[in-house]
Formats: C-alpha cells, structure tokens, sequence
C-alpha cells in the first residue's frame, strides 16, 4: 500500500467527500464528548449541526437500528455551546434509550 500525504485543504475535501452519502451537517468533533461516547462503547455515535438543531447518527449496526426506530434523533439547541459535555452525552445516552425501547417493541 502506497501512502500519501495531503495537505490540510486536501484532506478536508476528502473528509467532506467521504461522509457526504452519510451525513447532511457537520459533525460536532468534541474530545471529550467523544472520549465519553468511546469509553460508554458508542464508537459509533456521532453528533451532528443540522440547520438550527443537532441530531445524533450511527454508522450501520444496532445503534443505528435503535436511532431509526424513532421519529426524530434531534436535539433543538442551535449550537454545541448550549450546554455542558455531560449534558449532551446525557441527551444522546436517553436517545439511544429510546430508540432501543422503540426496537425492542416492534420486533
């Protein structure tokens, strides 16, 4: 395998490229937010700016399940800076809460 270096422009247009078929916003990249969510075992949980909300995406697997399960995965702040890390990681556990409740009773 060859490697390739880009520059951060470049690597930017890929990025954006690569999670266009998934995602309709921008993902909140936080560090601890994601330090949480890795260490609670949602590698896969992502959060993301819509157009004045934040919704909460998995990539495919169970999690994923859960999430279409409901009607909305949205929080309605307008930006991360409305609340506290441990206040969105709260939001999104009691998301993923209901979307499993939701799952588990229609299967």
């Amino acid at each position: 395998m060859k490697t390739v270096l880009l520059t951060e422009n470049e690597y930017n247009k890929v990025k954006h490229i690569l999670n266009e078929g998934n995602r309709f916003g921008d993902e909140i990249t936080n560090k601890r937010l994601r330090k949480m969510l890795d260490d609670a075992g949602y590698e896969d949980i992502h959060l993301i700016k819509g157009d004045g909300y934040l919704y909460v995406e998995a990539d495919d697997g169970i999690h994923s399940e859960w999430l279409n399960a409901l009607e909305s995965t949205s929080i309605y702040l307008n930006s991360f800076g409305q609340q506290s890390v441990e206040e969105w990681f709260k939001d999104i556990v009691q998301i993923l809460r209901q979307g499993k409740e939701e799952y588990i009773a229609k299967h």
